[in-house]
């Protein structure tokens, strides 16, 4: 065949030979190639990927596990006596919560991060304000972007932080009003409803 049709048969090897490499460009590039196509069209329909985690533990056995969460977990189990472990667990995890709010949506989703440290905060002593502080560092860190979670009675205990004599308390309940209003409404409302009823 090749000595019958001589340079027509070297034609067709060679157009062969720039098919094979143009299909296995094409093919090696598939997987970037879907990818940007699913985040093109994921983001003409609006949808926010902000609230998505990348960096997940993953484990031999294929479960998944993320640092913010696991903190939190560790929270709910922590001696309220001893304070060394409650301080390096709240710095910890106010820097895991100061990352993203993909990470501190999840912290909320995952490990119940609002009622973890709402209950940690009741659970210390009024003398420890130490505590109290390293406690509401954390959860400014953890409730900025998340204005939907703030209950009254947690808005009970912003404003108790609020007027508080210590000037750092003081300013930590400022700051988790001013973030349970930004954005949201009906907490700013509520709010003022609180100021009213107090006066």
């Amino acid at each position: 065949m090749c000595v019958k049709f001589g340079s027509n048969c070297f034609k067709t090897s060679h157009t062969i030979r720039l098919k094979f490499r143009l299909a296995h460009c094409i093919f090696s590039a598939i997987p970037t190639f879907l990818i940007l196509h699913v985040f093109c069209y994921v983001c003409f329909q609006g949808i926010e990927l902000n609230n998505i985690v990348t960096d997940m533990v993953i484990t031999d056995d294929g479960s998944s596990w993320h640092p913010v969460v696991n903190l939190m977990d560790q929270l709910k189990t922590i001696d309220i006596c001893d304070k060394e472990a409650l301080h390096t667990c709240l710095s910890k995890l106010q820097i895991e919560c100061d990352k993203s709010l993909a990470h501190r949506v999840l912290c909320a989703k995952e490990a119940s991060g609002f009622l973890t440290l709402n209950d940690c905060y009741k659970r210390l002593e009024p003398q420890d304000i130490e505590t109290k502080i390293c406690v509401l560092k954390t959860y400014c860190a953890f409730l900025n972007g998340q204005p939907d979670l703030v209950t009254v009675n947690a808005m009970d205990m912003y404003i108790e932080n609020c007027q508080h004599q210590n000037a750092e308390l003081s300013l930590y309940g400022i700051r988790l009003i001013k973030l349970s209003c930004i954005m949201h409404e009906t907490n700013r409302q509520t709010f003022v409803g609180e100021w009213q009823f107090e006066t």
